[in-house]
């Protein structure tokens, strides 16, 4: 490009080079992408922390160090350099090469019923939409609907603000998440440990397993008769949701919800 602003004969064809090579490959995005995302060697658990409440941005990760609107606690260098964070976060601090901080969001909703529903779905709420949480999406696009564990968990959600933001949406309810206790009712805040276990996982007392398979069968005639002359999503996200529960009831990794099994140490950590 010339000083004076005008595109000369070789930044055009370099330009030209890259739209052209950028246009011809566009087509393979989506491919690669899928790719991606379908390779064991890349697929990860995610585990979002939602933090309802709690200390400012200015307190803890962006405390904006000589400025009109910054914190009044002092910065910190971090393990990363040029990243600084709250004194008072000095462990933190030591792990800063493992995480990221995103300080470029903003937001002009003011209203914590509205803005939990934009943070977890990306939209603000309208009209008769409800629009999925983000676990709904992953558990969409990413999950594996023969898992016997579900693809999406979600421990002791409060939803006395916008419950709406918790669910699946305009998504079918099997990608709604498995919700493992409830802290709308206060139950985990007041130490319940009961609160926090997944309920019915386990045969009651008196039926055993051929028991359970004449019941189910029973259960599968009755409903596909039902479905047959009501075919609706609502009757096929229902007969979906019990073999769901079955498949996990019956796989060994129904363990992993059981916390006594796992080392002290990794409890403790």
């Amino acid at each position: 490009m010339s000083c004076a602003g005008r595109m000369n004969r070789r930044d055009w064809l370099r330009l030209s080079a890259a739209g052209f090579f950028g246009g011809a490959m566009s087509p393979w995005f989506p491919a690669l992408a899928e790719q991606a995302a379908t390779d064991p060697a890349r697929q990860r658990s995610c585990i979002l922390l939602w933090m309802s409440g709690g200390p400012s941005q200015l307190d803890t990760f962006d405390p904006k160090p000589e400025h009109e609107n910054g914190g009044e606690f002092k910065p910190i260098d971090t393990s990363l350099p040029g990243i600084q964070i709250c004194e008072h976060l000095p462990k933190i601090a030591q792990q800063m090469q493992d995480m990221a901080i995103i300080r470029s969001m903003s937001t002009k909703e003011g209203d914590h019923t509205r803005a939990t529903y934009l943070a977890r779905t990306g939209y603000l709420p309208q009209g008769p939409i409800r629009y999925p949480t983000m676990g709904s999406l992953f558990s969409k696009e990413l999950g594996h609907e023969t898992a016997d564990l579900p693809n999406f968990v979600s421990i002791a959600p409060n939803r006395i603000l916008s419950p709406g933001a918790y669910g699946p949406g305009f998504l079918s309810p099997q990608y709604a998440p498995l919700i493992v206790g409830d802290a709308s009712r206060g139950a985990a805040q007041m130490g319940e440990d009961d609160s926090l276990q997944v309920r019915n996982i386990k045969l009651p007392n008196g039926v055993d397993s051929p028991q359970l398979d004449g019941r189910l069968g029973l259960l599968d005639t009755l409903e596909t008769s039902f479905a047959s002359t009501r075919p609706d999503v609502t009757v096929e996200s229902h007969r979906l949701a019990y073999e769901k529960a079955v498949r996990m009831m019956r796989s060994a990794a129904v363990g992993a919800f059981n916390l006594d099994e796992e080392d002290d140490s990794l409890r403790d950590a």
